[in-house]
């Protein structure tokens, strides 16, 4: 069933397991019920969270963290716009030259939009740091991320679907910026 979470939780990667934890995000998202009802959405949601990383405050963060999400604005337009939603795509894209320059990457969701268009969407974890305000750390995703989503972007077009939207979602603020 698509809105079962049936995997087992992975073990963590670090004694510390900041990497555990965007991994279980994009996990999660990579199988979240796009096209399905919102009680599925929220069954996936509630089913997910027994996977989370074994550390009591991500457990409270990942838990708010993903209802946050699935009540965003993002969301609602990510679902709203998307016709085909396809998550965690790898990809190999040429740079002309001499010689040619390859970007490779992890495209975290391709929304292909019923206007025929495709929007990036790319999941931050990053948490605001000390005395960062919301709009800061917005800026500061979009500044250190906006030439990753234009790579990505890049592939897209090349393959010949225009892109039309290019997206920051911050896990940690529940909001997004586009690039």
């Amino acid at each position: 069933d698509a809105t079962e979470f049936t995997e087992e939780p992975r073990p963590l990667l670090l004694d510390v397991g900041g990497k555990d934890y965007g991994t279980w995000w994009h996990d999660t998202l990579q199988h979240f019920p796009w096209r399905e009802a919102a009680s599925d959405r929220a069954r996936y949601a509630t089913n997910s969270f027994s996977a989370i990383p074994i550390i009591a405050e991500w457990r409270t963060r990942g838990e708010m963290e993903l209802i946050r999400f699935a009540a965003s604005i993002t969301c609602r337009e990510i679902i709203g716009t998307g016709k085909l939603f396809h998550a965690e795509i790898p990809f190999a894209h040429a740079i002309a030259g001499d010689p040619p320059t390859w970007v490779e990457g992890v495209l975290d969701l391709l929304v292909l939009r019923a206007d025929g268009t495709a929007w990036i969407v790319d999941w931050k974890t990053d948490r605001m740091r000390e005395g960062e305000s919301a709009g800061e750390l917005l800026a500061r995703l979009r500044e250190t991320y906006a030439a990753q989503l234009g790579a990505y972007a890049a592939a897209i077009q090349a393959a010949g679907r225009e892109v039309s939207r290019q997206t920051i979602y911050s896990t940690a603020l529940g909001s997004a910026i586009d690039c």
